[in-house]
């Protein structure tokens, strides 16, 4: 299952797994998983990610937030071009 909004990707990829553009605003993520939060200073996933790890991740680096594991699955020029999100169990 694949949604398209302006050019911007969300794609399930499993239960309680999405395949995200790093473009996606939080905003429009929050459409798929409301539990989390607004984020204060970020417009996008890629931008929440790099917020709370501090630093740009290199592919396969991970962090849990708000019951999420987000993990940076493509990172180019400095940008995580694509991440993989999923439910985990706290």
């Amino acid at each position: 299952q694949r949604k398209e909004t302006a050019g911007k990707v969300v794609e399930r990829i499993g239960p309680g797994k999405r395949r995200v553009s790093g473009v996606c605003t939080v905003d429009e993520f929050r459409r798929e998983f409301p539990a989390l939060k607004e984020a204060d200073d970020v417009d996008t996933m890629s931008g929440l990610f790099v917020q709370r790890m501090e630093y740009v991740p290199t592919a396969g680096e991970w962090i849990v937030i708000q019951g999420l594991r987000l993990t940076a699955k493509e990172v180019e020029d400095r940008r995580v071009r694509q991440l993989e999100v999923e439910v985990v169990k706290r």
